[in-house]
Parts: structure tokens; sequence; C-alpha cells
């Protein structure tokens, strides 16, 4: 999926918050950072046992909500990644059926910043998985993709003040 915003803010402003894994996933809500890896010891620690920025961590994805079912699963992210004009995240869950790769480019328009999301998203869960009854049907039924950048990355530049038009297009 592919999508952008106009945010009233510098390229620089912008791409400091999203080069920032930890303010990343704040923001997505559905990855939080449990460990980071120490190229020294090639593990996985707590951050005050590395003397380098990490760009590979150990994340646990909540999908749902109190209301409905909260489900987790532990997994990897990687990132950020710098590219050509824009930074990239990508991530899998630890039995592999869930993968997902974002890309964020940020052009200077003048007195703002518009930013491109190109984001995917795939699910395939188990035969295992699916006889037992244990698939995500919330990462079937709905695209994370879509709810990753409408209901958190939109509002958030929504709710400090960087958007007022919104969605330029999608």
């Amino acid at each position: 999926m592919q999508s952008n915003v106009l945010v009233k803010a510098s390229k620089r402003e912008v791409m400091s918050i999203f080069a920032d894994p930890f303010k990343f996933t704040g923001i997505i809500n559905h990855i939080s950072i449990l460990q980071v890896y120490d190229e020294n010891t090639n593990k996985y620690v707590t951050l005050d046992k590395v003397e380098k920025f990490p760009k590979k961590f150990r994340v646990l994805y909540i999908f749902g909500t109190p209301d409905t079912k909260i489900i987790t699963f532990l997994g990897y992210m990687e990132g950020p990644q710098i590219i050509p004009f824009g930074i990239k995240y990508t991530g899998r869950s630890d039995d592999e059926t869930f993968y997902w790769t974002l890309e964020i480019f940020v052009k200077e328009r003048q007195g703002a910043s518009e930013v491109f999301f190109n984001m995917n998203s795939l699910y395939k869960p188990t035969f295992t998985q699916k006889i037992l009854g244990k698939e995500v049907k919330m990462l079937k039924d709905f695209s994370f993709v879509e709810h990753i950048l409408n209901a958190h990355v939109i509002p958030y530049f929504k709710f400090y003040g960087y958007i007022e038009e919104g969605i330029l297009g999608q």
C-alpha cells in the first residue's frame, strides 16, 4: 500500500522522527521493543548493554484491543536502514508466518514536507495453525498496512499539529 501526507515540518524533523526506532514503534503501537542486538556478543540484550546504536531488535507484536482479544507473538525488527531518499524498516515473526516492510520517503516542500509511505505485509499461517485454530484472524481479515498508516501514523501527525489537511493521496 502506498500513501502520502503533507506535514508542516522540515524534512530533517520528519526524518528524525522515523529514524528513531523507539519513537517509530511507539507511534505504530503494535510493535514493542524488548531487546536490542549487540554486535560484540552476537546476542539480544537490553539497551544499556550495547555500545553502538542497534539496528536489530527483538520485538513483541501486539494485535487486537482489550475489547476484542489481544494476541501477541515474538519476532524481529530491523532498521532504520538508510535507503536512497528515505528510511526502511522490516520485520518478521519467530514462526516466519508474518512479514512486513515499511519504506518512508520525505520530500521537502515550501514550508512543509511530503511524506510517502510504502508498506507491505504478508501473513501466511501454517496448516497446523489453521487446523488448531491458532491463526491470527485479525491479520487475515483487515489490512494491517492501512491500519498502521490511517489509525496510528496519520493521527500522530494530526495530534502534534503537523497536519491540517490530512492525507493527500493513497
